[in-house]
């Protein structure tokens, strides 16, 4: 039988495991392609700060809306002191959606994405054009997931449920080809594999996500608000890696807009002024409290897209007739972090990625 939708229920990741096991161990099964039959969406996504402060995205996209499968891809170079902001994205053809034996890896003209054996590098390499980009991802640490990785809209395991899998924190190297010039993807990023078994409008109706990167430090976030259907819960949770150790993964986090303003282009209201906290427990042998926290001005707008404008027809019809204007907002901005171990403050200046969604 399909996964259940239970409109009365909501069971977080989180509430599945006791705190003390919230860095659930990332397995090969984690780690593969799950593309099943009926409604879903899954993405593979690399945030990738440079080490010349530029902001650097790529992800494949695999959606089947109940009729049939679409895949895109997509990636975005915005280095804000040279006015230098390129997106692009591209369909796919569904048959040319290969994935390997194992479901590690996978091919579709015009990338590939290959994971190896060891599990903890990842290399992206995308032909389109004048389009060239090959990406080295390494992992530092280790990966995680929020306990046993899956959130249920519903009462037990039977439901249809959301999960995302982390590498927080990776050693990035390549270079990116557009239109003639060359960019360094040199930097840190951190690596998102995220499942949905249901339609977008289903999951949620807002969503926020923070990465943040510095010398010492990757912090990370995501919050979504499951729509009134289901309760209007917010569903939040991140990280912290530290030196070069994943240290925390926290659920008792804030996002707590301060001040929003009317864009009047799409009718909602993005934050002007943000703070946002993540508090929990260090995954040491004599664990200390932590508390993280950041306020942000957003200012340097990388793009506001109309989500509808870049999916091919068919879908765009379907999710017109499900949503009425999803938009995602991204920013990138210079941010200090200011995290507290115990009695010892750490402030470190970094970058930060903030992407907010609005869906209904």
């Amino acid at each position: 039988m399909p996964p259940t939708v239970d409109e009365s229920t909501v069971t977080k990741a989180s509430d599945l495991v006791d705190l003390a096991e919230l860095a659930g161990e990332l397995t090969a099964d984690d780690l593969r392609w799950t593309t099943p039959p009926g409604s879903c969406s899954e993405t593979q996504t690399v945030y990738l700060l440079t080490e010349d402060n530029a902001l650097f995205f790529i992800q494949l996209a695999y959606a089947n809306a109940g009729f049939g499968a679409t895949v895109q891809t997509s990636f975005r170079y915005f280095h804000h002191p040279t006015k230098n902001n390129i997106f692009r994205t591209h369909s796919c053809y569904s048959s040319d959606f290969k994935l390997s034996s194992d479901r590690l890896s996978v091919n579709c003209k015009p990338i590939s994405i290959q994971l190896n054996e060891a599990r903890d590098e990842y290399t992206f390499l995308l032909e389109k054009g004048k389009e060239r980009i090959r990406l080295q991802m390494k992992l530092v640490d280790r990966g995680y997931k929020l306990g046993k990785g899956r959130t249920y809209y519903g009462k037990d395991e039977s439901a249809s449920y959301v999960s995302h899998r982390w590498f927080p924190r990776n050693v990035c190297s390549g270079t990116a080809y557009v239109d003639g010039k060359e960019y360094s993807l040199k930097g840190h990023g951190t690596f998102i594999h995220a499942f949905s078994g249901m339609k977008p409008h289903l999951v949620a109706s807002k969503w926020h996500m923070a990465t943040f990167h510095s010398p010492r430090a990757a912090v990370n976030l995501i919050q979504f608000q499951t729509p009134p259907r289901h309760g209007s819960i917010n569903v939040i949770q991140g990280s912290l890696v530290l030196d070069n150790k994943l240290l925390a993964v926290t659920v008792d986090n804030d996002v707590d807009v301060l001040d929003s303003e009317l864009d009047p282009h799409t009718g909602y209201y993005p934050a002007t002024h943000l703070r946002l906290r993540w508090r929990g427990r260090t995954l040491e042998d004599t664990p200390r409290a932590l508390e993280i926290s950041m306020e942000v001005h957003p200012t340097i707008l990388c793009d506001r897209i109309d989500v509808l404008s870049e999916l091919p027809w068919m879908v765009r019809k379907l999710v017109q007739a499900l949503v009425a204007k999803p938009f995602v907002y991204e920013w990138h901005e210079p941010t200090k972090v200011q995290i507290r171990l115990d009695d010892e403050l750490i402030e470190d200046d970094g970058h930060l990625l903030y992407e907010c969604t609005f869906i209904s």
